[in-house]
């Protein structure tokens, strides 16, 4: 083999490294509140948790929960107020209108770990 063939090899792999490298660089994206979505705070399920798992919104706005995991997963009041039934993974939804101010807390029945609270303000 050739001094310049040698290289060009060593060049070649030097490019292949570098791109792998940066495919997977990058920090992890975290929820870090609600997102407005046509007047509606979002909540997205992902990764067995809630995110954000809190949540503010003004009375008579409305939740929407985004199931991008890959399993179902329940929006169910602690209170017993409302329970959405299983929401399907890969992007199904939930929604939940708001009148009352206060705190509502509310878990996944399938994943008891998953919690999270809305916040509703006047």
């Amino acid at each position: 083999m050739t001094v310049r063939a040698t290289r060009s090899l060593a060049l070649a792999a030097a490019i292949i490294v570098a791109a792998a490298l940066a495919a997977c660089g990058g920090e992890k994206e975290e929820a870090t509140g609600p997102v407005a979505t046509g007047g509606a705070a979002q909540v997205e399920m992902k990764d067995i948790s809630y995110a954000p798992e809190d949540v503010t919104v003004k009375a008579g706005q409305k939740v929407l929960w985004v199931n991008n995991d890959p399993v179902g997963h329940t929006v169910t009041d602690e209170s017993g107020r409302f329970d959405s039934g299983v929401i399907g993974g890969g992007g199904e939804t939930f929604e939940q209108v708001y009148d009352e101010p206060g705190t509502y807390a509310y878990h996944c029945t399938i994943h008891p770990t998953m919690k999270g609270t809305v916040i509703v303000e006047e």
